[in-house]
C-alpha cells in the first residue's frame, strides 16, 4: 500500500527507484554491534594487560614499597626543587632569594648551612634576618 504509492511518485516526477532489501537494515545493525562487542573485548583486554604489566614493574626488590609512588613522590619534589629555582634571581655568581621560615626552625637551618660551607669547602649559603 504505501510502497506502492511511493512507487507512483518517484514514477509521476520521472525518477529513479532503487530495489533495497528488507533485511539490509537488520544486517548492518548487527555487523555494526558485533564490532562495537569486539571493540570492547579489546579495550577490557588492552587495560587487563596494561594492569599486569604495570603491577608487574610497580615492585621494588626486598622492599613493600611501590616504584611507582617513589617515582610519584621524586617527580613532586623535582618539581617542587624547579619550581623555587626559578623564583630566584641570579646574580653575578650566585642565586639571590628570600625564604620564610618559623623562628623554631632557624637554628637547624643555620646548622645545615654551615654543614654545606664546610663539606663543600665553599662560601656556601648565607642567611639573614629581617
Amino acid at each position: 500500500a504505501v510502497r506502492e504509492k511511493i512507487i507512483r511518485i518517484c514514477d509521476s516526477f520521472l525518477g529513479e527507484r532503487f530495489d533495497l532489501p528488507y533485511g539490509g537494515v537488520q544486517d548492518k545493525i548487527n555487523e555494526i554491534n558485533s564490532k562495537i562487542n569486539d571493540t570492547r573485548n579489546i579495550m577490557a583486554t588492552t587495560n587487563e594487560e596494561l594492569r599486569k604489566y604495570l603491577v608487574s614493574i610497580n615492585r621494588v626488590e626486598n622492599t613493600d614499597a611501590s616504584a611507582l609512588i617513589i617515582y610519584k613522590w621524586f617527580v613532586i619534589r623535582e618539581k617542587a626543587l624547579y619550581e623555587n629555582l626559578n623564583k630566584l634571581k641570579m646574580g653575578d655568581s650566585l642565586l639571590v632569594g628570600l625564604f620564610w621560615c618559623p623562628v623554631s626552625q632557624t637554628r637547624s637551618i643555620l646548622d645545615e648551612v654551615q654543614k654545606i660551607k664546610e663539606n663543600r669547602n665553599i662560601s656556601g649559603p648565607q642567611m639573614w634576618r629581617r
